[in-house]
């Protein structure tokens, strides 16, 4: 290992005189990081809580004082827990291939929301390769790569 690599030295994330730590450990991975004059807003790589660093007080810009407050990862949005349910039964075997997936209006029937929210979980279905869409037929279940493979 080259000299000044340390292996089994924590990496920290130093932005503006901030220091960035999460909650749940993580101090140097990030999926998201905005840098304004009021300090450092990050989302962390690892939990996905929003992580805010802000100088307490402008003593000087190596002297500030870090405020770090996780939060939870937010909550999901309705067509994203139908998308999301939908999708575990179509991977569980639970609606198998080739099946009828319900319609757009049976599924805001029977999740309580707009037909607009049940399209727009349908249409990541689709877009996930997870549902074939066919005009004037019935959208079925496709067939998934890994079960492909155990037929061959």
């Amino acid at each position: 290992m080259p000299e000044g690599l340390l292996g089994e030295q924590p990496v920290t994330t130093v932005i503006n005189g901030l220091r960035l730590v999460c909650g749940c450990g993580n101090e140097a991975l990030w999926a998201l990081l905005v840098v304004t004059e009021d300090g450092v807003e990050a989302l962390c790589g690892q939990c996905e809580a929003a992580v805010q660093a802000r100088p307490e007080a402008a003593v000087g810009p190596i002297d500030w004082t870090v405020k770090v407050e996780a939060t939870q990862p937010r909550e999901l949005a309705p067509w994203e827990v139908i998308a999301k349910d939908l999708a575990n039964a179509i991977t569980d075997g639970t609606m198998l291939p080739g099946e009828d997936v319900p319609t757009v209006g049976d599924i805001a029937q029977a999740h309580g929301v707009s037909v607009g929210t049940a399209h727009r979980a349908f249409t990541q279905l689709k877009n996930d390769g997870l549902i074939e869409v066919s005009r004037g037929r019935r959208a079925v279940v496709r067939q998934l790569q890994e079960d492909a493979s155990d037929v061959a």
